[in-house]
């Protein structure tokens, strides 16, 4: 929501993790992972490789229910 609300791209080119510089999305799961989140931590080690939701249409998907609810909020009733 915070990526969304501040027009900050949550990916951007190659977003592989091959490359030197990750996308936002990347970092800010790293964050979350520095900073104790041991719920996620043990999901991404313990979920199949298709099911950890990291994927572009995940991105997509988190993207467009963000901007949904960032105009239910902005509308306030429209």
């Amino acid at each position: 929501m915070t990526c969304a609300k501040q027009d900050i791209p949550l990916r951007g080119h190659g977003d592989d993790g091959k490359r030197r510089n990750d996308s936002n999305w990347r970092n800010i799961i790293r964050l979350t992972l520095r900073h104790g989140n041991t719920v996620l931590a043990q999901h991404l080690k313990t979920a199949r490789r298709n099911a950890t939701y990291t994927s572009k249409t995940v991105h997509n998907e988190l993207l467009q229910a963000a901007g949904y609810l960032i105009r239910q909020e902005s509308c306030h009733g429209c």
